[in-house]
């Protein structure tokens, strides 16, 4: 009867141990299927947020590029002003005194860069 017992332990055991495995071994899957799809959707939620970002980033470089051509327009315009300006401010310091040709310079800079800005 022992021997017998022994025998069912050993074998209940066996069996448990190869449902152990084979469960473990489900498990593994189980979680290798999991965090391939967690990689996968993390793969197409990253695709999906670069496409986002580019579209966003090229629209915004597009608008600071067509404004910067404008701007630059003005601002070669406006700069030329701003070249007899220092002229002026230096014919005027031989003349007078160099507050007058200081406000005159500075005047030009921030006429200049209000177009800037």
């Amino acid at each position: 009867m022992e021997q017998t017992l022994l025998v069912g332990q050993f074998s209940f055991c066996s069996v448990n141990r190869k449902l152990s495995s084979q469960t473990q071994l489900l498990l593994s899957q189980q979680t290798t299927q999991q965090s391939t799809q967690q990689s996968n959707s993390a793969s197409a939620q990253s695709a999906d947020n670069s496409a986002v970002n580019s579209a966003v980033n090229s629209a915004i470089n597009s608008a600071i590029n067509s404004a910067l051509t404008n701007e630059n327009s003005d601002f070669g315009n406006e700069n030329s002003d701003f070249g007899r300006e220092f002229q002026l401010s230096v014919s005027l310091q031989a003349l007078f005194c160099t507050d007058i040709s200081v406000e005159i310079w500075v005047y030009g800079i921030f006429r200049t860069l209000s177009y800037v800005m």
